[in-house]
């Protein structure tokens, strides 16, 4: 199922869930089932710590298919959290350039 979109979840207490998921029919066509999903306030900076630390180890890295999986769902975090990341965009647009990421997709996440 795909993400459609993100949320964060505001004045959750310590019995709430810190991430929920909720799939619904897409708004654009109503035979694709796509995700909502919500995220506490409280987990966003641990979240976003461990995806920019995931990112920059793993820019490091040679170049693998399984390399650009793990930069391509950190990079997204990152820029849903902080869109002025630069080298976060930078490696997406690298993605893109090497096809690990399809130009369709990538246009959707920024939309």
């Amino acid at each position: 199922v795909e993400v459609d979109e993100v949320g964060y979840i505001v004045g959750c207490d310590e019995s709430s869930p810190s991430i929920v998921l909720t799939e619904t029919t897409s708004d654009f066509d109503r035979d694709k089932k796509v995700a909502k999903l919500g995220i506490s306030v409280k987990q966003v900076k641990p979240l976003f710590t461990y995806c920019y630390n995931q990112f920059k180890t793993e820019w490091k890295k040679p170049n693998d298919t399984k390399r650009d999986e793990i930069l391509n769902s950190t990079t997204r975090l990152i820029l849903i959290v902080k869109g002025d990341i630069h080298s976060a965009v930078n490696c997406r647009k690298m993605l893109v350039e090497r096809k690990a990421v399809t130009i369709a997709s990538e246009i959707s996440f920024s939309a």
